[in-house]
């Protein structure tokens, strides 16, 4: 949690202590209520009156909350008078703001019941769009529950299947929704039966303009009639993969395709994808097995 030197604020009232500050410490206390990972609040690219809530996790009496990410909307500026709002993450995971009101001597509103407060925004007299000079981080991080992990799953509940295509499509449910300018650990596994017609080729997309990509994937096969799995093949990624990679075999298998690494997400929200397809398209089926899983945390 931050409150900047005088010399280091942008304005005065940001290297003020306020009442808000001390009940955010104060919830903290014990470490029972606060952040555990993630919600950064940054300014939007371009930027704009609003501001972009990273994913992350926070701690709320407790218990261990999933926040997804969001952009929070800033009220218009006053205009004559500055003000400071407070954003939150509130007890379902949403983030939010509490807007002050426009005064000569601004003061932060108070920190709602039940949430967790990240950010006072500064706003200026009359201002037009949310400056990163103008965001002041309030987290204050605290450790998981116990027992607790911080990954979330994305599980297919039911067997996928394809035939007639080679096209590769987003798999229905291994998909992460990312936020903006945020860094996330990523794993899965997944498996599929083939025909040895069709093969399999999978692939992985996700929002434009990332910042960074450092994945790897292990891909192989596990014969029909069992035994041990094939010698795997690696590959690694810098980039999203759209044309695809395959698995094939003389006869009948289950492919396997194991991913792990770091992807930071740049300025586009968007939806982090499992792709695939028949390698061959044929009319008989090709089926991403239930229990098939991605998994990710916010680094």
């Amino acid at each position: 949690m931050g409150i900047p030197n005088l010399a280091a604020a942008t304005w005065e009232a940001q290297a003020r202590l306020f009442s808000t500050d001390i009940a955010i410490w104060e919830m903290s206390a014990g470490g029972h209520n606060g952040v555990i990972s993630g919600c950064a609040v940054t300014a939007q690219a371009p930027e704009a009156m609003a501001v972009d809530v990273a994913a992350g996790l926070t701690k709320l009496a407790g218990a261990q909350i999933t926040v997804a990410g969001n952009a929070v909307a800033i009220t218009a500026a006053h205009g004559t008078y500055a003000r400071l709002d407070v954003i939150y993450v509130d007890d379902l995971g949403v983030a939010d703001v509490a807007t002050g009101t426009a005064a000569p001597a601004p003061v932060p509103e108070a920190l709602p019941a039940d949430c967790i407060g990240i950010a006072f925004v500064y706003v200026p007299a009359a201002d037009a769009a949310v400056g990163a000079a103008q965001i002041t981080d309030k987290r204050v991080f605290v450790q998981a529950p116990l027992g607790e992990s911080q990954w979330t799953t994305v599980s297919k509940a039911a067997d996928e299947t394809r035939s007639n295509t080679a096209v590769l499509a987003a798999d229905t449910d291994l998909i992460i929704t990312m936020a903006a300018n945020t860094k996330y650990r990523i794993r899965g596994l997944v498996m599929a039966e083939c025909l040895a017609a069709s093969d399999f080729k999978f692939g992985i997309t996700g929002p434009a303009s990332p910042t960074r990509i450092r994945l790897t994937s292990e891909r192989g096969l596990i014969p029909a009639a069992g035994g041990s799995v094939s010698a795997p093949t690696w590959a690694g990624y810098v980039a999203y993969d759209t044309t695809g990679l395959s698995i094939s075999s003389t006869g009948n298998f289950t492919g396997f395709v194991r991913i792990e690494g770091v992807i930071t997400n740049g300025a586009n929200a968007g939806d982090l994808s499992f792709t695939w397809a028949q390698n061959t398209a044929v009319a008989e089926n090709t089926t991403v097995l239930a229990g098939s899983f991605l998994e990710y945390e916010v680094a």
